[in-house]
């Protein structure tokens, strides 16, 4: 008995579409829009995949969430989520100038899974901006990504710090004393409370992360 072609191009679809937000899903995706070119870096990957990647934490992914520092030439798709940088605008609740995110917060590991160096904002970036819905409503995964990048990142506070920088909260003095506690409970080099505190008021108003970073030697 044939099949008929209608079934066919269904089964077709089905092998070459992986399900949405799976391993390959992102792996599909990575290797059809290349992440670097001859040109720069591109984009990069963001939410549950670049936290499960850091951190070696598996989790479930409903999707991609992908950081683009300039709008793509080519159409979204399906179950994948854009966040695009150019102008200024940033990610979420870290309003980071797409620049200074590629230049001074921007990683890469190497996937063995897929074979390939993926590119992804640092732990810090990721902590300050789950940490700042900590101050507001807070979903169940945020707590488990939180605890999973404490437990496996040894963290940098001066960078910590240059994130917090560009962080859309009204309180950064709560921000950090979350940081504090949890710095007791994690690879997270620690200062004086006062110190830290005083690096917040600083934060606000300073002009560049450089003037930051002087501030914290």
């Amino acid at each position: 008995m044939k099949i008929p072609m209608k079934f066919n191009q269904l089964r077709k679809l089905l092998r070459t579409s992986p399900r949405q937000g799976s391993s390959g899903h992102l792996l599909y995706y990575l290797n059809r829009r290349p992440q670097v070119d001859n040109s720069g870096l591109h984009y990069l990957v963001a939410g549950g995949w670049a936290v499960e990647l850091l951190t070696q934490h598996q989790r479930n992914h409903r999707d991609l969430d992908l950081l683009y520092f300039t709008m793509p030439d080519y159409p979204e798709e399906k179950g994948v989520d854009w966040y695009v940088l150019d102008g200024g605008y940033g990610y979420l609740n870290i309003d980071m100038p797409g620049e200074i995110l590629k230049q001074a917060h921007t990683t890469s590991v190497f996937w063995q899974h897929g074979k390939i160096e993926v590119y992804l904002p640092t732990p810090e970036f990721f902590l300050i901006s789950k940490l700042t819905c900590l101050l507001g409503y807070t979903r169940p995964r945020d707590n488990l990504d939180i605890k999973a990048l404490l437990s496996t990142q040894n963290l940098d506070l001066e960078k910590l710090m240059q994130v917090l920088q560009y962080a859309d909260s009204s309180n950064h003095e709560e921000l950090v004393r979350n940081i504090i506690i949890l710095s007791q409970h994690a690879k997270i080099a620690t200062l004086e409370e006062s110190h830290i505190i005083e690096l917040c008021r600083i934060a606000r108003r300073a002009e560049s992360p450089e003037k930051l970073a002087n501030a914290a030697e």
